[in-house]
């Protein structure tokens, strides 16, 4: 099969003619106005100087300026894609790289091929549902190999045994919220492989892997994290206002309002029937949380 494959390039990329590099392509799942484009997909030909690009489609030869292209508009209808080719076999584990959820395909959700044969594949997706994909079906092209994933990913798969590839090199990448997240997706054993056991421990225990802003990353602003210990507190709501009934149908008489459950002043607490007021009833003290990190992305 011949697949799509994500090129990675960001918006701010995608304004800039020097990183259109010729035989990708781009990739629309919406009308693009400010550069003239139609949804579909386009062949990228050659750069221009001038800070242009000349792209192709259905034999046609267009030229655009990529500075036009806005940078505040936050949704992305534009992508950048690469093709190559991989041999599928039946019983291979595959992953899908796009939503088709009409047939509940979902980017990044695992498969098995079942069956191939001349009219096409048979693939059994990750709930069980067996899905028939003939030949020009557009999902043959946005699918690919999964006996390795990235850790992103990896997110929300559960196996039974796993290895995981760190690099002790990669001084952004190999953190502590990945490493959650890879030795978390295993019921019985990990496996870590890495060049340098004690660096990648190092790197390890100074990378938190914490998503910092530029104003904290420059330290103009200090990051936002917990500072001091878990407190304990007891809400009290105070009494029950005496008006809190007075919207009741008419016919029905006001009562008292039953004592709450949580603490009350000792001017609300309630009397017990021998005339002596009860002890304030009181719910367990609940933590307040305070922000901190999670196993989450």
């Amino acid at each position: 099969l011949t697949v799509i494959e994500h090129v990675d390039r960001t918006r701010e990329d995608l304004r800039h003619a020097r990183n259109y590099e010729p035989g990708l392509r781009l990739s629309l799942w919406g009308d693009e106005k400010s550069l003239g484009l139609k949804r579909g997909e386009y062949k990228i030909a050659r750069f221009i100087k001038g800070d242009r690009v000349q792209l192709e489609r259905d034999g046609k030869k267009i030229i655009i300026d990529p500075k036009r292209l806005s940078p505040s508009r936050r949704e992305d209808r534009m992508t950048m894609i690469a093709t190559k080719d991989i041999q599928l076999h039946e019983g291979d584990k595959i992953r899908w790289t796009a939503n088709d959820k009409q047939r509940g395909l979902l980017n990044s959700a695992a498969g098995r091929v079942l069956a191939i044969d001349s009219t096409g594949i048979t693939v059994e997706t990750a709930d069980r549902h067996v899905v028939r994909l003939g030949t020009g079906d557009p999902m043959l092209r946005r699918l690919d190999l999964a006996y390795a994933i990235n850790m992103h990913m990896a997110q929300g798969v559960t196996t039974d045994k796993a290895m995981i590839v760190m690099g002790s090199e990669e001084r952004f990448l190999s953190n502590q919220r990945l490493f959650n997240v890879g030795i978390t997706r295993a019921r019985d054993g990990v496996s870590v492989i890495t060049d340098d056991q004690a660096k990648l421990t190092r790197q390890l225990d100074r990378t938190p892997g914490d998503k910092l802003s530029a104003l904290e990353i420059t330290g103009q602003v200090a990051p936002d994290r917990a500072v001091g210990p878990v407190r304990n507190t007891t809400i009290d709501f105070g009494p029950i206002p005496q008006d809190a009934f007075a919207d009741k149908p008419r016919g029905v008489s006001p009562v008292s309002p039953a004592p709450p459950t949580f603490a009350q002043p000792a001017s609300a607490t309630p009397a017990g029937p021998s005339g002596a007021a009860k002890a304030p009833s009181k719910l367990p003290q609940i933590a307040v949380p305070e922000k901190s990190k999670g196993l989450e992305l």
